[in-house]
C-alpha cells in the first residue's frame, strides 16, 4: 500500500496517464503530429497533459475529442485508478 504522503501524487499521476491513453486512443489523425503531441508532464500544480496548440481548433470545429474522453471515459478511469492504488 502506498504511503499516505504519496497517495495525492500517485493518484492524479495515475489519472493522468490514463487520460494520456485514451486521448491517444480517439485523437483523429491526419499526419499524427496531434497524436504524437499528447503527453503529461508534472509541474508545480501537479500533472498536466499537454499537446500541440492546434488540438484547440481539432477540439472546437470538427471533432470534440477530449470532451468525449472525460464524459465517457473519466468515470472508467476514476473506478481503475482507484481499485490498482487500494492493493
Amino acid at each position: 500500500m502506498a504511503n499516505i504522503n504519496t497517495l495525492p501524487n500517485e493518484l492524479a499521476k495515475a489519472i493522468a496517464t490514463e487520460l494520456e491513453f485514451e486521448l491517444n486512443k480517439v485523437v483523429p489523425v491526419r499526419s499524427g503530429t496531434l497524436k504524437g503531441s499528447i503527453t503529461v508532464r508534472e509541474d508545480a500544480n501537479g500533472y498536466v497533459i499537454s499537446m500541440i496548440d492546434y488540438w484547440k481548433y481539432v477540439e472546437y470545429l470538427s471533432n470534440p475529442f477530449v470532451r468525449f474522453t472525460l464524459n465517457t471515459k473519466l468515470p472508467d478511469i476514476l473506478n481503475k485508478v482507484t481499485k490498482n492504488i487500494s492493493r
